[in-house]
């Protein structure tokens, strides 16, 4: 028996040892000619069950949670998120300008401009698998790579997004120290840096894989690992399992669980059953109509945190005839909103009024004012004279069962003003594809902010042009007020600038709000440590068994 093909319930219990016999629980070692009884050592496993494998590994392309865990178990930046206790759980701090600590920078330096970092590296860090030091030269090599063109995933644009942007501004002061200058004072800067597209890579062994046709070894990582993270890819099996192990080199304190067995099941309910009977210890993506079945269920804790994803109800104001303002207000008051939150998600989601949530400086919910009334939906839409067909197609990923109960009340309410609503659902790659080449018109789209600043979230959802601006809302006024103060510190006038821009684009309803959907995690009984990250993914350095 081997880690990459053990049974989950075997990793719990035993860890594999060469050479002996294995019987009942004990090892007979062979020492001559004779037997020696001995106990058997245990490893503390996690057993964890997933809907879908991972996918690119190297830290430049952002990917789902899953990909996330595995990028974030083996690769470290130069700060980390702080955490704290938000409604009696283990969250990422909400204030993200202030939520960052030192992590492979033992401390920072910001010069009395605001432009320049001097970053003390922690000595005696090590990579895997080669155990090298960590050094400078490894810090610019990393940001050579992030900077290079063409450009690698997301990198050139969260540097862009912290005020980095030209290789050279990355010095290497000495061994263990770095000077980075940035275009211009940002207080996003160092938030920034806590994403895995600022992980610090092994220099010299990506090196040793890159060719002339791929000189950065985008190809090589994409599924193999050179970072200094608590843990390491120690097997995998694609489509089926990935184990992690504790990294030998770690300089931090050595995680709780020596593996973390990461199992591929996709049906949810076969999911649920493993973890009822014992079989895997965490489960994750579980829509909230069965997390509820499991509440009060012997052995399994549920945990229902509440995050800052936000579901909303899109729309592409460039095609008719989601172009007229009338047709939106239409949709927005026929949406039955308590019905969402009480029958999609029982309970386990709360609306919201803005892409800027509450609990951040410079939010405001004005000019969005969409209540369920079925009278004013109706009223709107006499006011649509052009929409001569009534009948409107409606797009979902078919991944987001929670999307398609949503979509089933919205098909049935605009059903009831005179919308005949049709669900095309889209498989996930397709969606998710045509999402981003912003092909689609009335869609059901689920997201969060990397960052949770004013500026962060109008450069992804507001401003005219934008990556994440799938509804191609655009508005002078909107793009000239976040060119002026995207980079300003907090402060009542930017407040100001960024409440305007939050009424302008809810007034416009290209998108319309419908929840803060919570993250629902089932685990067994003997297993804590969860801690939310506003990416959703799960980070293994701090679960551990109860009471340890």
């Amino acid at each position: 028996m081997t880690p990459a093909t053990a049974s989950p319930t075997a990793y719990r219990r035993f860890k594999t040892w060469t050479g002996s016999v294995l019987l009942l629980g004990l090892v007979f070692l062979f020492a001559g000619n004779g037997l020696v009884l001995a106990a058997l050592p245990k490893e503390n496993v996690l057993v964890v069950g997933i809907p879908a494998e991972h996918g690119n590994l190297d830290p430049c392309y952002g990917g789902s949670p899953h990909t996330t865990e595995i990028v974030s178990a083996v690769y470290e930046q130069p700060v980390g998120f702080k955490i704290e206790e938000r409604d009696g759980h283990r969250v990422q701090a909400i204030d993200d300008l202030n939520g960052w600590e030192p992590l492979l920078a033992e401390s920072v330096e910001i010069s009395d401009d605001g432009r320049v970092y001097t970053f003390h590296l922690r000595r005696g860090v090590r990579f895997y698998p080669s155990g090298n030091e960590m050094t400078a030269v490894d810090w610019v090599w990393s940001w050579q790579r992030q900077l290079s063109q063409p450009a690698i995933g997301w990198c050139i644009f969260e540097n862009t997004e912290a005020s980095i942007v030209r290789p050279e501004d990355v010095e290497a002061v000495d061994r263990y120290t770095v000077r980075i200058t940035t275009e211009r004072a940002n207080p996003r800067t160092l938030p920034f840096m806590r994403l895995q597209m600022f992980s610090i890579l092994d220099s010299a062994e990506v090196q040793r894989h890159a060719t002339p046709n791929d000189p950065w070894a985008t190809q090589w990582l994409a599924q193999n690992t050179a970072g200094t993270g608590p843990y390491y890819i120690a097997s995998r099996e694609p489509g089926s399992e990935l184990v992690l192990a504790a990294n030998p080199h770690y300089w931090g304190e050595r995680p709780a669980y020596d593996r973390v067995v990461i199992r591929t099941v996709s049906d949810t309910s076969t999911r649920i059953a493993l973890l009822t009977r014992g079989d895997l210890d965490m489960v994750t993506n579980v829509p909230a109509r069965l997390a509820e079945r499991m509440r009060g269920r012997p052995g399994v804790d549920v945990l229902s945190v509440p995050s800052g994803d936000r579901v909303y109800i899109a729309f592409n104001v460039t095609k008719p005839p989601f172009d007229q303002l009338a047709l939106r207000r239409a949709v927005a008051h026929a949406v039955p909103y308590q019905a969402i939150i009480d029958g999609v998600y029982h309970g386990s989601a709360r609306r919201y009024d803005s892409f800027v949530l509450s609990e951040i400086p410079g939010y405001t919910g004005a000019g969005f004012d969409a209540t369920f009334n079925l009278d004013k939906a109706r009223t709107f839409l006499q006011d649509a004279d052009t929409l001569t067909d009534r009948t409107l197609s409606l797009k979902i990923n078919a991944a987001i069962p929670e999307h398609e109960e949503i979509a089933l009340l919205l098909q049935d309410y605009l059903g009831r003003i005179g919308i005949e609503v049709t669900i095309e659902k889209l498989p996930s790659a397709d969606f998710t594809n045509r999402v981003f080449a912003k092909e689609l018109d009335f869609f059901i789209h689920q997201g969060i902010s990397w960052i949770d600043d004013p500026s962060t979230i109008a450069g992804l959802w507001m401003e005219s042009g934008a990556y994440g601006n799938f509804t191609r809302f655009a508005s002078d006024e909107v793009d000239a007020l976040h060119q002026t103060w995207r980079f300003e510190p907090y402060g009542p006038e930017r407040n100001a600038a960024y409440q305007r821009i939050q009424e302008l684009y809810n007034q416009s309803l290209t998108a319309v709000y419908l929840v803060l959907a919570d993250h629902i995690v089932l685990m067994r009984d003997d297993v804590d440590g969860y801690v939310l990250y506003k990416d959703t993914g799960t980070r293994y350095v701090h679960m551990r068994p109860k009471g340890q």
